[in-house]
């Protein structure tokens, strides 16, 4: 049964605000002394201050701030609700859809009326900022890590694509070759062009390499830790404009190539710069209008509320097919893979935007290429295949110990990303790379009319089941 409960918040006679009650936020609602969960019709979105709204379905409003079953977190009639209560809500006959009866009834009077701080907002205490710098901490090291066995994975996958052995000298089976990899980077030779521009020439690798870790802070990683006494979110940060967020960060990051290219004063590396701008620019228009198809569906820009709703809904890659494909060949020309990586075409361009650089400038390029490779992974896997979700599992129904739940959430989803960086590099060393001509012609010609069609057909098709 649905654990949300919602509660009046005022000062005398003033209304302050409405919210449902939400264990993640540090109170762990029960039933019957088993573990509770929250339903999306209870789930709660601040849209400015002193004023919350209920989300859910069309009779939960800001008008109708409780909705029938619900408020007690009991499965049962409104009618019941004095009988269930004990009395304590003799008022509470039938659902209330004016906030001003709601003024009629007293704070002590709700069930579950919060005494002490406000639980829906968590309190920025000093165990709360360590919290999430040991997360910060945790993400930057977990995205250098993949970024590092990445290359080694790429190395290994096309090794024996191509009937060969792979690095197999530095360590057992080669495992410590990203170590001499980068140890190579650190130490070579540093240059900078005596024509070039020094301050936007170390710029441009810093940029790319600070977007491509920003990213990932909105993204759920696993179930929340609930403790005894304070609920731990793997997540950095769950702003309501989620998906958003990732879409304005990953737009900066363009400047990071073209500053590159261009600060380099080299005419192959200003071309590869400006190829680079223009094809990341192009493809986050199909992919935008890919996503918003989703964005129908989940009716939240939130990735905790887009994960929630795969929970009790299915993966939206059941019923958006056409939008993940798209979103997919998109992510591919966003992060300058094969067979969209005409920025670094060898044959063309001799090196591409990065020609001028060396030392570790060259390997902050590299190195956040491969975290857009995983944090795209992540952002598909959030959108399309559940996030988190174990599948075929309840995690509602886990009766076991909430660290070994999040710890088995978490390694789902880096199950999950692993598997889209292998098919990333199983494209590169698959398909050839692209005509320039081509490659816009596939953007402007094919995927934009192709998730224009997709965003109506599933608008009209919501508008016809109702839904």
């Amino acid at each position: 049964d649905c654990c949300g409960k919602v509660t009046l918040w005022q000062r005398g006679d003033e209304v302050l605000r409405v919210t449902a009650r939400k264990d993640e936020w540090g109170e762990v609602c029960s039933y019957d002394g088993k573990p509770g969960w929250i339903c999306n019709t209870c789930r709660f979105d601040k849209k400015a201050a002193g004023d919350w709204v209920i989300e859910g379905p069309a009779n939960i409003n800001r008008h109708s701030v409780i909705s029938q079953g619900h408020y007690t977190g009991l499965q049962k009639p409104a009618e019941t609700l004095p009988e269930v209560m004990g009395g304590r809500a003799p008022k509470l006959m039938m659902d209330i859809h004016d906030v001003s009866e709601v003024n009629k009834i007293e704070l002590s009077q709700l069930p579950g009326a919060a005494t002490g701080s406000d639980f829906n907002s968590p309190a920025i205490d000093s165990w709360y900022i360590l919290e999430k710098l040991i997360l910060i901490g945790a993400l930057i090291g977990l995205s250098f890590f993949i970024a590092m066995y990445t290359t080694l994975a790429e190395r290994k996958i096309a090794g024996w694509m191509q009937d060969r052995m792979g690095p197999n000298r530095a360590g057992p089976f080669g495992i410590f070759q990203p170590l001499a990899d980068g140890g190579k980077l650190f130490f070579k030779e540093e240059i900078t062009p005596v024509s070039s521009n020094r301050f936007l020439f170390l710029l441009g690798p810093a940029l790319a390499m600070i977007v491509a870790l920003i990213t990932s802070t909105v993204i759920p990683w696993g179930a929340s830790y609930v403790g005894a006494t304070r609920t731990v979110a793997l997540q950095v940060a769950d702003v309501d404009m989620g998906i958003l967020i990732v879409f304005s960060i990953v737009s900066v990051g363009v400047y990071g190539i073209m500053i590159g290219g261009w600060a380099s004063n080299n005419k192959f590396s200003l071309i590869a710069a400006i190829r680079g701008a223009s094809q990341m620019v192009s493809y986050e228009l199909p992919m935008g209008l890919a996503l918003i198809a989703v964005l129908f569906m989940t009716g939240s820009l939130k990735m905790s509320a887009m994960v929630d709703y795969q929970m009790q809904h299915g993966w939206n890659v059941l019923y958006q097919p056409l939008g993940f494909l798209i979103f997919f060949i998109c992510a591919l020309a966003e992060c300058n893979r094969t067979p969209f990586d005409l920025p670094e075409a060898e044959n063309e361009l001799n090196f591409g935007y990065h020609q001028e650089y060396s030392s570790m400038k060259l390997g902050f390029y590299l190195f956040a290429e491969y975290i857009n490779m995983f944090v795209s992974s992540a952002v598909m896997a959030t959108l399309f295949f559940g996030g988190y979700d174990i599948p075929f599992f309840d995690e509602a129904a886990w009766q076991g110990s909430p660290l070994t739940l999040s710890m088995l959430t978490f390694a789902v989803m880096m199950a999950k990303v692993s598997f889209f960086l292998f098919v990333f590099i199983w494209i590169r060393w698959t398909i050839p790379r692209f005509r320039y001509d081509q490659l816009m012609n596939l953007g402007w010609k094919k995927l934009i009319p192709l998730a224009l069609i997709n965003m109506l057909i599933s608008a009209a098709l919501m508008l016809f089941l109702n839904k």
